[in-house]
């Protein structure tokens, strides 16, 4: 089944049903965060909304005691894989999971993700180091929020039906693209998406944006740069942005750059802090201690209670738990003796009373310090290379006392101001409303990689090598050539759509295949085998025997996600799943 040939532009509307959005009556963002979720709503109003006034933040997760975030914890039952408990109710069960061994029990899932190895399955493990299809968690995770929503509705005696929601999930902008396609899968098993169009993803550091803006947050006029730097549980995500309307009703703004950052969030302070469990009490009293869901989340609290009441000068206590006090057959020394080895290895003062252990502020200063550093790095570097008049910084982790106080040192010397907005971890969720109301007020954003399909194209002597031609059907044609789409960094409006229409290569030709190419070089490569050169989809569709057998496939760009279809003369549609990397 030989790929494309010839090719022209052409405008037919493949994603007509995309751009011409539905009005819902209820608009839902969840923002599904490494350690915490949340989600929150607006009634629309002749499809308006009020910023300030209309979005409603989720007060009454099961066991959360009215806090607006619950832990992004799950059980799942270990035959059916349906959930059993979410949040912090799941992490208070886990007392009897840990009994009983009925279940699995999952938390800081959502890293996983982000660590996902190319061309590996999307695997996360539960506390008992056992792993599952990424896409049963998620899943279930998302079907339990959804659960929730409409619960707190009927609550407020809210009628609501599955049809008048427009779902908006947050993640971040620096996830790969397979990530958000695994996020999308779950989000439609879940039945958030029982129509196109019903379900779209919002960048976390463009919805805190949106919202500082709509919010009166920070003030700004038309050609202002600012800078967001969304500082979550596992990612720290920076965007940048050019303000093109200062409307609080209707704010409009374009990305500068494309959004970068890493693995800094806090729960890099965390594995440090584990790791320093590991390097005192030994291998086998931590592995011990992992396998023990209860001691392991109690544990997880109260290194994050540490973390969070953490000034830089006291020195945080953090009780542990027995599974990683007790002795094991491999163990010759008592705890106590442990730390007093450590101590004297390492020139340290942990003290260990009871099963509390006293971690001296200066080593619980460089823990954080190391992701502290990793953020100011970066955005020292991007602070070299564009004008800023405000950096807003917002996420959970946005209110670490240590990281306010170097960052604001560096907007010192920049001479440029920080702006940490009140409740910065709800800034995400209440932005991504916004967003979902109007997508088109992120107007445009810059390409991240080069991206386009593998034809057959004209043979161009002395352009192409010799040992590319290929003849069919008594005309010349080239093998393997990459035909862009878009270029890398190219500026992408939102909801921009090539189309281009493609013809078959023989008479008698019944199918054709379409691959779907992405390359992150600079200098976009001529051929589909060059090396940076990765299949990301391939669907197939009919080539009719009646009429020319041509066929337009589209691409969309510009919005949070990329999309791919082919449409026939018949008006058959296909739409691959992009598995990108």
């Amino acid at each position: 089944m030989p790929p494309y040939e010839k090719r022209e532009n052409t405008t037919t509307g493949v994603f007509r049903n995309i751009l011409e959005r539905k009005t819902y009556s209820f608009i839902c963002a969840i923002d599904f965060g490494t350690s915490g979720t949340g989600f929150c709503y607006a009634v629309l109003k002749n499809g308006k909304i009020d910023a300030k006034r209309d979005i409603i933040t989720n007060p009454d997760w099961p066991g959360n005691q009215g806090r607006g975030k619950t832990s992004t914890s799950i059980i799942l039952n270990k035959t059916t894989n349906a959930y059993i408990k979410f949040g912090t109710e799941a992490k208070y069960a886990a007392r009897d999971y840990a009994f009983n061994q009925r279940d699995r029990f999952f938390e800081l899932f959502k890293m996983q993700l982000y660590e996902h190895m190319t061309d590996t399955p999307f695997i996360v493990k539960d506390t008992a180091n056992n792993g599952i299809d990424a896409l049963i968690v998620f899943r279930e995770s998302l079907r339990f929020i959804k659960k929730v929503f409409f619960e707190h509705l009927r609550m407020k005696n809210v009628s609501c039906s599955e049809m008048d929601v427009s779902w908006v999930l947050t993640i971040p902008a620096i996830w790969d693209d397979a990530a958000k396609s695994l996020m999308r899968k779950a989000a439609v098993a879940a039945e958030l998406e029982k129509e196109d169009g019903q379900l779209m993803f919002a960048l976390e550091p463009e919805a805190a944006s949106l919202w500082c803006l709509a919010s009166g947050g920070i003030s700004l006029k038309e050609k202002d740069v600012y800078m967001v730097v969304d500082c979550g549980g596992g990612t720290v995500d920076i965007t940048i942005h050019e303000v093109e309307r200062a409307d609080a009703q209707r704010p409009l703004v374009k990305e500068v750059t494309p959004a970068s950052g890493g693995a800094w969030g806090s729960t890099s302070i965390d594995r440090c802090v584990f790791k320093l469990f590991e390097e005192i009490f030994g291998r086998n009293r931590y592995d011990q201690m992992m396998k023990d869901p209860l001691g392991h989340t109690q544990l997880q609290d109260n290194v994050e209670r540490a973390k969070c009441s953490f000034n830089g000068e006291i020195n945080p206590v953090i009780q542990l738990p027995d599974s990683l006090l007790n002795s094991t057959k491999n163990d010759s020394n008592t705890p106590n003796q442990a730390v007093s080895i450590y101590n004297r290895v390492n020139q340290t003062r942990l003290q260990l009373k009871g099963s509390n252990l006293l971690i001296p502020a200066a080593i619980f200063s460089d823990f954080i310090s190391s992701a502290i550093r990793s953020i100011l790095n970066h955005v020292h570097g991007l602070l070299l290379q564009h004008r800023i008049k405000y950096v807003v910084m917002v996420g959970n982790f946005a209110n670490c006392v240590p990281l306010q106080k170097q960052m604001e040192t560096l907007m010192d010397t920049f001479k440029i101001k920080l702006i940490i907005p009140d409740q910065p971890g709800d800034a995400i969720m209440k932005g991504a409303v916004i967003y979902g109301l109007d997508p088109s007020s992120v107007t445009s954003r810059r390409a991240r990689k080069t991206y386009g399909v593998k034809i057959l194209g004209n043979f161009i002597d002395g352009v192409h090598p010799i040992e590319r031609l290929v003849i069919k059907e008594g005309e010349r044609f080239c093998s393997d050539v990459f035909d862009v789409f878009v270029h890398k960094n190219e500026i992408i409006p939102s909801g921009y759509i090539v189309e281009r229409k493609y013809t078959k290569v023989e008479r008698d030709q019944t199918q054709m295949g379409v691959d779907i190419l992405i390359s992150d070089e600079d200098v976009f490569p001529l051929f589909a085998d060059h090396y940076s050169v990765e299949v990301i989809g391939k669907h197939t569709i009919n080539t009719p025997m009646n009429g020319t057998g041509s066929v337009t496939t589209g691409m969309l760009f510009g919005d949070t996600e990329i999309r791919c279809k082919s449409v026939n003369e018949l008006g058959q549609e296909v739409e691959t799943a992009l598995v990108l990397t």
